[in-house]
Order: C-alpha cells, then sequence, then structure tokens
C-alpha cells in the first residue's frame, strides 16, 4: 500500500463508498475473505 494510502486509512479519513451492484459487492467479499481484510471499499487500490 502506498504512503498516503496507508497514513489515510490509520487515521480513518477515507471515505468508505459500498459496491453499486451484486458483481461488485460479490468481487468485495472475495477480496476481504482472500486477504483477511474487512470494511474494504470500492476506491481502495491494491495494484
Amino acid at each position: 500500500m502506498y504512503k498516503r494510502q496507508e497514513a489515510a486509512h490509520a487515521n480513518n479519513q477515507t471515505d468508505k463508498q459500498a459496491p453499486l451492484s451484486e458483481n461488485e459487492q460479490l468481487i468485495k467479499d472475495i477480496w476481504e475473505s482472500e486477504l483477511g481484510l474487512t470494511d474494504l471499499s470500492i476506491e481502495d487500490n491494491f495494484f
């Protein structure tokens, strides 16, 4: 994760945007399950 993203996550300064479709929700659920993370947003970038 980039330094700016880490700082934003640490300070809870990011606005979480919920999935807009069933497909986005499915992908979010898969990422959370596989990465062991919670409270992901469609704005999170893993690349």
